[in-house]
């Protein structure tokens, strides 16, 4: 597989406080990565650092995702505009004519779940629709990596298991490079085909696990494979102090 970033060795420090000491990592093309840790550890200024959002202080990054389709934390849907609207913004930055931006958000509108809202706005939707189109504007930027920060956090646990499923099978039609953010064990088994765990801040690699599920073991959180793959996850956690 063809290496599209590479990390070496990136620290991040603000004033007195150390964030990121030493990350080290890869991300394959067609590959999806979760970065997992826990809350507060500096996994979202990896991020931004690894989409060129802010500088390191020091390491080496090959391949920055300076263009990916990136989905922050909460989405940002702006509350002024309509589905249609917010969906179509990355196309119409890059100078596509409205009939054919249009057309374009319209015939991903049924994978999205999203047929007949074209016209309403932010809050008149769902959280988990909120983050479809979050997503759906990420998507449409046509680039081939995607980069998402918590995407389903702030979802309830039912909502998020729906969202987490949806977009596995997502995944599996588009064959995107997907970066994403968690600290969710069991999103990270669900979404990832490989597992980079953080310990806590200053953030250091504790170390890596390949997630071998089929797509119905994923949905299957009961089943015995998503649970040794979780258990195994957690078996690392408990070995590294976290």
């Amino acid at each position: 597989m063809t290496a599209v970033l590479t990390a070496r060795n990136v620290t991040k420090r603000y004033g007195d406080l150390d964030v990121l000491c030493g990350v080290s990592l890869r991300l394959e093309e067609r590959e999806t990565v979760a970065l997992l840790g826990p809350s507060g550890c500096g996994k979202t200024t990896l991020l931004r650092i690894l989409l060129g959002l802010e500088p390191a202080d020091g390491g080496e990054i090959v391949g920055r995702l300076d263009r990916a389709g990136y989905l922050p934390q909460g989405g940002l849907l702006f509350p002024w505009k309509t589905v249609l609207e917010n969906a179509e913004l990355p196309l119409q930055i890059r100078g596509v004519e409205r009939a054919e931006r249009r057309a374009a958000v319209a015939e991903q509108l049924p994978a999205f779940g999203l047929t007949g809202f074209e016209a309403s706005y932010p809050h008149e939707l769902s959280g988990g629709m909120q983050q479809r189109v979050a997503l759906l504007r990420a998507l449409l930027t046509g680039c081939p990596i995607l980069v998402l920060d918590e995407p389903f956090g702030a979802l309830d646990v039912l909502t998020r298991h729906r969202m987490q499923d949806w977009l596995a099978e997502l995944l599996g039609r588009l064959e995107r490079t997907m970066l994403f953010v968690t600290h969710d064990l069991e999103e990270a088994v669900a979404l990832a085909e490989r597992v980079v765990l953080l310990t806590d801040r200053p953030a250091g690699v504790l170390g890596e696990r390949t997630i071998r599920l089929e797509p119905s073991e994923r949905t299957d959180r009961f089943g015995n494979a998503f649970v040794a793959a979780r258990d195994g996850l957690l078996s690392l956690i408990h070995q590294g102090g976290l």
